[in-house]
């Protein structure tokens, strides 16, 4: 099968390549809505299904699937929506705008499988018993360090056992979203709601996909907070800082040793 994804941040396009190409699946990226719809025009029948990041710049999912929908008469393609957003009357929301179904983030593998293979009406090259064998092997073969504020097992599963994209991955987080945690505060008290709720949501569907579970809960409640308009995010966004921090020590404590030990 060969899927579109439409996803704007390169961590979770990393994330989201390695596992599908891991069974088999021809993968083309494109990083907003636009590009996207360039890449559909005139060309639908290149792609069996389209899985499609609900929130990115330039143009979002919503809007670039009512215009693959509508303007480019597409209808018959497969469109499932991924998003960290949990909210209530976000399913609901991705269905009226023409999208087919609905994914959260952090991607579940099998869920993710399963509804491709329903959408494309195709059998999956494994079976589910191969990939609970797979993904069971990888653990059993793997001496990738253990974390505390990082499930190891999970976030291999969800990269097929590429421990060394896992390492790679942790440190871009760490490396490209430090800074930008470390303002957080400042963006609070200065009232840039919008900016907070962009960035809270970034880290939650980056930090959901590696399996960096405190920052994933105390990014998420700060987006949803954001996102409803609550006025006191400052303990929220300062929880965010924490874990965030936390876990950047712990990466580079002990990811940085483990290196140093293999050079």
């Amino acid at each position: 099968a060969r899927v579109l994804l439409v996803e704007d941040n390169d961590i979770n396009q990393q994330v989201a390549r390695e596992f599908l190409e891991k069974k088999g699946i021809v993968v083309d990226i494109a990083d907003d809505g636009k590009k996207a719809i360039e890449k559909l025009r005139g060309n639908e029948e290149a792609y069996d299904a389209v899985l499609m990041d609900v929130q990115m710049p330039f143009m979002d999912g919503y809007e670039a699937t009512r215009i693959i929908r509508e303007e480019l008469k597409i209808h018959d393609l497969p469109i499932i929506a991924m998003t960290a957003d949990a909210m209530k009357g976000v399913k609901q929301k991705c269905l009226e705008a023409g999208m087919n179904d609905y994914i959260t983030k952090p991607l579940d593998i099998e869920q993710l499988y399963a509804k491709l293979e329903n959408w494309i009406n195709a059998k999956a090259s494994n079976s589910q018993n191969d990939i609970d064998t797979f993904t069971e092997d990888i653990h059993k073969s793997t001496g990738f360090p253990q974390f505390k504020s990082l499930d190891v097992d999970s976030a291999l599963k969800r990269l097929g056992g590429n421990d060394s994209l896992l390492k790679k991955l942790i440190f871009e987080f760490v490396d490209s979203y430090s800074d930008q945690i470390n303002q957080l505060r400042f963006m609070v008290e200065a009232g840039k709601v919008d900016d907070i709720y962009r960035l809270a949501h970034t880290i939650s569907g980056i930090a959901g996909n590696l399996d960096a579970k405190e920052v994933y809960e105390s990014a998420t409640k700060l987006a949803e907070a954001s996102k409803r308009g609550d006025k006191n995010l400052i303990q929220l966004a300062d929880n965010v800082i924490k874990t965030f921090n936390i876990f950047a020590s712990e990466v580079n404590r002990i990811l940085s040793k483990d290196t140093d030990s293999m050079e």
